[in-house]
């Protein structure tokens, strides 16, 4: 299960991180939260796109917006990570933008 994780409050904007649960028993407990993404202090923090999961190689990739807002920044961003272990570990993020 993937979410925001708003650091100041329940607004849209704001610095965020990129929360991640998981369960090893179709649900039935769950895994500690652990935060896979932080943008650090923004005045337009990340916004969660839609998480995807490849049926033949089993890898997930989570594609989010920096600066979705235009908050004391004019340029959104794609961004994309993604984990080939399960959600275990996270590559680096990488702008779609750019691409």
């Amino acid at each position: 299960a993937f979410s925001e994780a708003r650091k100041d409050g329940s607004y849209d904007t704001g610095p965020k991180f990129l929360a991640m649960r998981r369960s090893m028993d179709k649900g039935a407990t769950w895994e500690p939260t652990t935060f896979i993404e932080d943008d650090g202090t923004p005045l337009d923090g990340l916004s969660l796109g839609a998480v995807v999961v490849d049926d033949e190689t089993g890898d997930i990739f989570v594609v989010y917006t920096l600066c979705a807002h235009y908050i004391h920044c004019s340029v959104a961003s794609t961004m994309i990570i993604r984990s080939v272990d399960d959600g275990t570990t996270w590559s680096t993020p990488r702008s779609l933008s750019k691409e």
